[in-house]
């Protein structure tokens, strides 16, 4: 359990960040340095990695938050997700008061979570005081990405809370971290109001006194020889995109008519971005415009064309709660991505806050050559033949993912333009009528 620090009175808790390597246990470390920059009692510590990849645990101490009338600091921990390191694995999650299993979300990842899940379980299963567990579903916008919800139902684990996320754009982040020091909290308080609440009363461990334990864990030579090997040529592949500082938004002033959307900017906020390594020059770019917000038309619509991009939002598209706008963002990342070859990589999504509190969605596609302007080029009959037929591929793919996904989409010929010689969808999705805020 959680212990307490007589010499500065408060309680301190350990979040374990637990799942496979390369799942984003350390990104959403990572991330939470920055965001939670100010209430750091710790500067971010990784002992040693190997191109990004944790061989013994990232370490943070993140101040905030009040249990059992004493204030709490929270120990931040990923493990190392290598099969190779788990001893040193097992060590870090016999210390954790909660644990975050942080997992890819695409289907193809389905039967490795659920072994790793099953031994978790039967790791806690001996415990006298188990740690309490949380899943992240990361990797929202991965093409084949299931839902947290439909996760947890393809696993038949559904009573465990669940986040959606895209750790490395810093979306459902902190939405986890609050998820987890609050079931934390609540235990303890529970235990508490019961008279059944015991805490340890030694110093807390720091993370060098962490190191030198993890230190006596010896590593199979052979093995960590072929783990290097493994992370290298990963790192020869992948690049790791930069981040935005988080920047506070007002609460809403109840009781104010909606009649304008804000429109989107370069300094919208950390994790309000999707994807944050490219839609950030997309809004500064949109920074040129003057305007500042948009009218809502009869519809409840606001659409605006920058030069580069067209941009919309709706009504529906606005949300008072800021996880409920956050768990929106990641849905329609994981269905923009889920059109594969039909969504040119320059599309966008925002989140904007207004002055009022909430928060806008708004989509960005790219100024194209639409299909209407394309046909009409001088050409000859068997290329014009060709790109008929590309069109009409184009548009059958279309269908069949609206159908598969249960959106609904704009199908006019103005809705469809050319990138590099690919047909790419430039209208807007929307998700099936009375879905929004019903999603886990």
């Amino acid at each position: 359990m959680a212990s307490f620090d007589l010499r500065r009175r408060r309680i301190c808790l350990r979040i374990v960040y637990d799942g496979a390597a390369g799942a984003g246990k350390s990104t959403n470390v990572q991330q939470l340095a920055k965001l939670f920059e100010a209430q750091l009692a710790s500067s971010l510590y990784s002992p040693a990695e190997i191109d990004g990849r944790t061989l013994y645990f990232d370490w943070l101490q993140i101040l905030g938050g009040v249990a059992c009338g004493f204030p709490l600091v929270c120990q931040v921990v990923s493990v190392p997700g290598q099969q190779v390191l788990d001893e040193r694995r097992q060590l870090l999650l016999s210390t954790a008061d909660a644990v975050v299993y942080v997992c890819d979300s695409r289907e193809e990842m389905l039967d490795r979570d659920r072994v790793a899940l099953d031994r978790l379980e039967r790791d806690f299963a001996g415990r006298q005081h188990p740690p309490l567990l949380l899943v992240q579903a990361n990797k929202q916008d991965s093409p084949g990405a299931l839902a947290g919800s439909t996760w947890l139902e393809r696993l038949e684990r559904t009573g465990l809370p669940c986040v959606d996320a895209i750790a490395r754009d810093a979306i459902g982040v902190v939405d986890t971290f609050v998820a987890a020091v609050r079931i934390v909290t609540r235990a303890l308080q529970q235990a508490n109001d019961e008279g059944s609440l015991e805490l340890d009363v030694t110093p807390p461990e720091n993370a060098g006194e962490l190191l030198a334990a993890l230190s006596q864990v010896l590593v199979d030579p052979e093995w960590a020889a072929e783990m290097f090997l493994e992370e290298v040529n990963r790192a020869l592949r992948e690049d790791v995109p930069p981040t935005v500082a988080f920047r506070p938004v007002a609460h809403r002033a109840p009781g104010v008519p909606v009649s304008h959307a804000p429109t989107p900017r370069g300094d919208a906020p950390h994790g309000c971005v999707w994807p944050a390594h490219t839609a950030r020059a997309f809004l500064e770019e949109l920074d040129t415009l003057d305007v500042r917000s948009v009218e809502l038309d009869a519809d409840g619509g606001a659409r605006l064309r920058s030069g580069t991009h067209r941009l919309h939002t709706s009504a529906r598209m606005r949300f008072d709660d800021e996880e409920e706008a956050r768990r929106e963002l990641v849905h329609m990342a994981r269905t923009w991505s889920q059109l594969d070859t039909l969504r040119s990589l320059r599309t966008a999504l925002v989140l904007q806050p207004a002055e009022d509190g909430s928060f806008w969605l708004w989509t960005l596609v790219p100024e194209l050559v639409t299909i209407p302007t394309w046909l009409e080029e001088p050409s000859e009959d068997s290329e014009r033949s060709a790109r008929e037929s590309v069109l009409a591929d184009a548009v059958a793919a279309l269908r069949l993912y609206a159908r598969t996904h249960d959106v609904s989409v704009e199908a006019g010929p103005e809705h469809l333009a050319v990138e590099d010689g690919n047909v790419r969808y430039v209208g807007t999705l929307h998700p099936a009528v009375g879905d929004i805020g019903q999603r886990g």
